[in-house]
């Protein structure tokens, strides 16, 4: 950061406010937290959906077996 007196601009949704360097600086750990957190619930998410897809491509596999070809 920088130690400009008159403190660093910092975007809040579509606008930007001027805000002193340990104001900025509490505000991007924060935010990071928040991203990281989004994150890691976005990745459970795609696990528990590569999951599902994988029970149901053994289910229709186990019912079609090899006349049908599930892969990309």
């Amino acid at each position: 950061m920088t130690s400009d007196e008159d403190g660093v601009p910092y975007r809040i949704g579509d606008s930007f406010y001027t805000l002193s360097v340990e104001e900025a600086t509490t505000r991007m750990e924060e935010d990071k937290a928040s991203v990281e957190a989004e994150v890691k619930r976005m990745e459970r998410e795609i696990d528990g959906v590569k999951e599902e897809l994988e029970g149901l491509k053994r289910r229709l596999y186990g019912k079609f077996g090899s006349s049908i070809n599930l892969e990309k």
